[in-house]
């Protein structure tokens, strides 16, 4: 009876699962972040730094071992409708186990489940791929994630912090651009000789706002290369994140701007593209004079450029990541946009408002993601600073003469001869016209009436005398004449027709010249006289 109720006992023991095997011990695990990093606010399928479960006390535990993850936010790895059960989350462990199975029971809660468990006395459990969309957090906030199981004991809340939420660029500022003086002459608004001096209209830095945030084709996450899963099917960032940036407060005529066709920053480096999310790279500017004074600008790197079309005093610019540092360290550009004048005569005036600029992430982040969003359009805080003050100098070219006394009354009529002396005066040499305005009672024409010349070549006078008769007959007045070039002189002959006629003759007083110069602020300029 003895050995009977000693036979019922084990059994009963053995039946509770209290028997002191090796394969009944529960491991204890705690949760932590291999390196805690940063996800963009910007972005929405953000890849969290690796988690880990390491647990001790395991014996010779051989499994199976479910863990859920359940995230702060909602992982975009995949829609939960997917027929792949692996959803691009790499899992490993010591022991280097197999895991049978990856599936998603939640918007923010991922299932992994290794059937057997090589025994080892500490086992790391490593999760790598997770993704998130942090979009809707606020900056500064912090994305966790939580380990929980029924196979083996998670201690403290199984949580860990697995990333800051930070905004991907944290300044754009427009910096002060050397701006060298600047002589504007023309041919009275209609042509004149293209002007090869180019300049900085603004120096355009932009800073990160965390280590690698801005994301190459490998996508890195500060400094981690994302690990995929083995299905074959691989989710890796195929372009890199896209910006766009914004400049405001352009000249609308007269003035050229480009932008550079590639930007070798610190730690970066991008591509001009036509669009946010297309493939292909803006027209670029043929060869010649332009784009070589062009590349020569301080900043520029040699690289090609692209016009911008500023047309509403505005203009933008995309580019993509397509290269850089995958070790960790700070990320920055500066984008140098470069100005022309082709034709100076076309630019009436110069805008005193100072050029700023905006960046926003508008590419894709991880395209392929099916049931994540992939754009990125937040727009990020702006600091911009003024372009220079009184960096520059504007020279007018112009020249205001004035005929006091004309007259085509009484027998008499008035001739007037002007010549464009800047050859041999020093003063720029400029082919252009004058506009002379006639004032006074009995012309032709409703006062005040204005006459072109037509084009004067410097060193030349009018090919014909002005003859007040042709132009404005019966007027008794004055005339001014304003010339849009430097160095212009002006001859009056009044006189009567026939025989023993009387004659009379006389200089133009020189009102105003362009010898005097108009400070502008900054790369945009001030005003600049209308010719």
């Amino acid at each position: 009876m003895l050995n009977f109720r000693k036979v019922l006992l084990a059994a009963a023991v053995a039946g509770l699962g209290l028997v002191g095997t090796a394969s009944a011990q529960v491991p204890t695990c705690a949760a932590t972040v291999a390196t805690q990093g940063y996800v963009a606010v910007e972005g929405t399928t953000e890849e969290l730094p690796p988690f880990v479960l390491t647990c001790t006390g395991a014996g010779t535990f051989t499994g199976p071992i479910t863990v859920s993850l359940t995230g702060s936010v909602n992982f975009v790895n995949q829609a939960q409708s997917s027929s792949i059960t692996n959803l691009d989350v790499q899992s490993t462990d010591t022991g280097g186990d197999t895991v049978t199975s990856i599936t998603q029971p939640g918007p923010n809660t991922i299932n992994i489940t290794f059937n057997t468990v090589t025994p080892a006395a500490t086992q790391v459990f490593t999760f790598t791929g997770l993704r998130v969309n942090p979009s809707g957090l606020p900056v500064a906030s912090t994305v966790t994630v939580t380990a929980s199981s029924a196979s083996v004991q998670v201690t403290g809340t199984g949580a860990a912090s697995a990333a800051f939420v930070a905004k991907s660029l944290s300044a754009i500022v427009v910096n002060p651009a050397a701006v060298p003086n600047t002589t504007v002459c023309g041919n009275g608004g209609t042509a004149s000789a293209p002007s090869t001096a180019a300049s900085i209209a603004a120096n355009v830095q932009v800073t990160a706002g965390f280590l690698n945030s801005l994301k190459q084709s490998a996508d890195v996450n500060n400094g981690i290369t994302a690990v995929y899963g083995t299905n074959g099917v691989v989710k890796a960032t195929t372009v890199g994140d896209r910006l766009a940036v914004t400049l405001s407060n352009l000249n609308t005529a007269g003035v050229n701007y480009y932008a550079p066709l590639t930007i070798t920053g610190t730690n970066v480096t991008l591509t001009a593209y036509a669009a946010a999310t297309g493939t292909t790279t803006p027209t670029a500017v043929a060869a010649g004079t332009t784009l070589t004074n062009i590349q020569a600008l301080a900043g520029w790197g040699g690289a090609g450029a692209t016009l911008l079309s500023a047309s509403t005093g505005t203009a933008t610019v995309y580019y993509g990541v397509t290269g850089g540092t995958t070790t960790g360290g700070a990320e920055s550009f500066t984008l140098v946009i470069g100005q022309v004048i082709p034709v100076p005569s076309l630019v009436t005036s110069y805008s005193t408002t100072p050029i700023t600029a905006s960046a926003v992430l508008a590419g894709v982040a991880a395209p392929g993601y099916p049931g994540a969003s992939s754009t990125q359009t937040a727009t990020t805080s702006t600091t911009p600073a003024a372009n220079g003050t009184a960096n520059g100098l504007v020279t007018s070219c112009s020249t205001t003469l004035l005929f006091p006394y004309i007259t085509n009354a009484s027998g008499f009529d008035t001739g007037i001869a002007i010549a464009n002396a800047a050859t041999g005066t020093g003063a720029p040499a400029s082919t252009g016209s004058c506009n002379l305005t006639f004032y006074g009672t009995g012309g032709a024409n409703t006062a005040p009436y204005v006459y072109n010349s037509g084009n004067i070549t410097a060193g030349t006078t009018n090919a014909t005398p002005i003859a007040l008769s042709a132009v404005d007959a019966g007027l008794t007045g004055y005339a001014v004449a304003v010339c849009n070039f430097q160095g212009a002189h002006g001859y009056a002959f009044l006189f009567t027709s026939g025989f023993g006629g009387l004659a009379a003759d006389y200089v133009a007083p020189i009102l105003s010249s362009g010898s005097a110069t108009t400070t502008y602020t900054g790369a945009a300029g001030s005003l600049n006289p209308s010719f």
